[in-house]
């Protein structure tokens, strides 16, 4: 038995019984372990916590008056312990059902932004005075992005987000979002971030590029980046819609970063957007283009349910 007893646990009920053999002086170290042990046995139940408990600490026999002590404050701590593993799964099971319900009454808005008429013309862009960009689109040559769209009239690179209807408390999101140098062009064209959302920024040319957004709201700055250099990683204190982006080294290179607050979609080559977890309520809903400016809508979020907005924007 002692060899079983001194084995790696491999359930919490395990884990408990070795802590318990240990002495009253591992108690600390046991309630420290708790919050590690419920996470990791999702299925945990106190009822057979309790059951093991009971049929692995049996009553011993000892003479020595001391011993006994230790044997009274160990059966304390046990009920305890087993007190307190309720307790911290009932708090488990409360945290959980929360961010269920919140993720279950979240809303969501999705939609599609047209162009009424001919999209302009994009020109050419003359790449030939750094020769290791030429060469990357030698086989297709690129154009600007002022303007772009896809079937059936869709618009690219619209930035939809919620102008009105926030409580400003949001926290920002998590998963960064990245702007990449590649063919010595901006991808993509415009990129939307949180305020506080993490954006990368990459080079993955073999030329020296520099960045250098041209913000008016939020702390201006101007770098480089080698080729192969680790990538930038900034944040953006202030909403500002847009902050256009240069290369001091390729002047043909141009991008629009939109700093907004909460959730926020940006138009793909057919034009479809979507905007998610927005919580139920109704909002001013901003539509915006580099060339034909803004539109709003006001729209009605409902919980657990898409709502449809679309955007349509004439052309000069």
């Amino acid at each position: 038995m002692d060899h079983l007893r001194d084995s790696v646990p491999s359930t919490i009920s395990d884990l408990f019984r070795k802590k318990l053999q240990m002495g009253f002086g591992c108690w600390s170290s046991l309630l420290l372990a708790l919050p590690t042990a419920l996470t990791s046995f999702p299925r945990f139940s106190a009822d057979r916590l309790t059951h093991d408990l009971s049929w692995s600490i049996r009553p011993l026999k000892f003479h020595d008056s001391r011993i006994l002590n230790e044997e009274n404050s160990m059966k304390a701590g046990y009920k305890f312990v087993a007190l307190a593993s309720v307790l911290l799964a009932l708090a488990f099971g409360l945290l959980h059902s929360r961010s269920s319900v919140s993720a279950a009454s979240a809303g969501q808005v999705t939609g599609t932004v047209k162009l009424d008429g001919i999209a302009p013309h994009q020109r050419g862009i003359d790449m030939s005075k750094d020769p290791s960009c030429a060469a990357a689109h030698k086989d297709k040559p690129v154009t600007t992005e002022n303007v772009v769209t896809g079937a059936n009239g869709g618009l690219a690179n619209v930035v939809v987000y919620v102008s009105q209807g926030l409580t400003g408390n949001e926290a920002p999101l998590s998963q960064p979002v990245q702007l990449e140098q590649k063919g010595c062009q901006y991808f993509p064209h415009v990129v939307a971030v949180d305020v506080g959302q993490h954006m990368k920024i990459l080079n993955d040319d073999q030329a020296l590029h520099n960045i250098h957004p041209q913000a008016t709201k939020n702390a201006a700055w101007n770098k480089s980046q080698m080729p192969g250099g680790p990538p930038l990683d900034v944040t953006w204190a202030s909403e500002e819609v847009p902050v256009p982006v240069k290369c001091n080294v390729h002047p043909w290179m141009q991008a629009y970063i939109v700093v907004v607050k909460g959730p926020y979609g940006v138009s793909d080559d057919s034009g479809s957007f979507q905007l998610d977890n927005l919580p139920p309520g109704n909002y001013t809903l901003t539509a915006w283009q580099e060339t034909y400016g803004t539109q709003t809508q006001n729209v009605t979020v409902a919980a657990g349910k898409p709502t449809a907005v679309n955007f349509t924007f004439k052309a000069k």
